[in-house]
């Protein structure tokens, strides 16, 4: 199945910092896969989470889980703890990035809800 998944190769900083955490290819993927993979299936989750405790506390947690996340992944020596960090900054980017289109989705009517999230991410 990852053989098939569309990726492109490492940037210069990832080349960088896994030459620095001494990271072989596969672990190299996974610092970046490990972060998008995490802000994808946590979205919904949230989403729904936030109709339970409320926007505004669930955007709190977001930003504190982006922030430790990216912490524990700067001060990382080996691989375990940047994924660690790279997965929390997955959630807690995934939470930030739902939570701030949603109340703009309920605005508007359903349909225009794909049309304002693309153009709020093209500019």
């Amino acid at each position: 199945m990852w053989r098939s998944f569309p990726h492109k190769p490492l940037t210069r900083p990832h080349q960088d910092i896994a030459e620095a955490i001494k990271a072989n290819g596969v672990q190299s993927f996974w610092i970046g896969s490990s972060y998008l993979l995490t802000y994808a299936i946590v979205q919904p989750l949230i989403a729904s989470l936030s109709d339970i405790f409320g926007r505004q506390a669930l955007l709190f947690l977001a930003v504190i889980c982006f922030t430790v996340g990216s912490i524990v992944a700067a001060l990382a020596h080996g691989i375990t703890p940047m994924l660690v960090g790279r997965v929390f900054q997955g959630v807690g980017g995934g939470g930030i990035q739902v939570l701030t289109v949603w109340p703009q989705c309920e605005c508007h009517h359903l349909e225009q809800c794909a049309d304002l999230t693309a153009e709020r991410h093209h500019h």
